[in-house]
């Protein structure tokens, strides 16, 4: 697997997206099923074995939980498609983690989250198993 740093990315003019462009997609959309809203801004820096995703303006919408959709019934009257569900961090672990494992191809041997509410940013770091060096 090439190195995702020398990579340019899509926004530079390259047709493919880097390997933490995919990352951002993927942990965005990860994070928009276990929160309120999408956050407003996603970052990713891979650098060796480490993995950082920050979230900007997400943590009050993750610690809210998901929008349950209503649907109508035959009278008018709405009625929730689901039972409300509140965020689920160990969800969201096991999603984020079994991701970024995907698309690195490599194993997250650790994840460390940070959400910091005074500034509604949310940092999660993954920990990769180290690259095995070929002979």
């Amino acid at each position: 697997m090439s190195d995702p740093r020398n990579e340019m990315s899509a926004e530079e003019g390259s047709a493919a997206p880097t390997v933490a462009d995919q990352i951002t997609r993927s942990l965005g959309s990860v994070w928009s099923r276990h929160a309120s809203q999408r956050p407003s801004e996603i970052t990713t820096e891979i650098t060796d074995s480490v993995v950082v995703c920050t979230f900007k303006d997400a943590v009050a919408s993750f610690n809210a939980g998901p929008v349950v959709e209503e649907d109508a019934d035959a009278n008018g009257n709405g009625k929730p498609q689901e039972a409300p569900r509140v965020s689920n961090p160990s969800a969201y672990r096991h999603e984020a983690i079994a991701a970024v494992s995907r698309l690195t191809e490599r194993r997250v041997v650790g994840f460390i989250p940070k959400h910091d509410k005074k500034t509604d940013t949310a940092t999660e770091k993954f920990i990769l198993e180290r690259k095995t060096k070929k002979n």
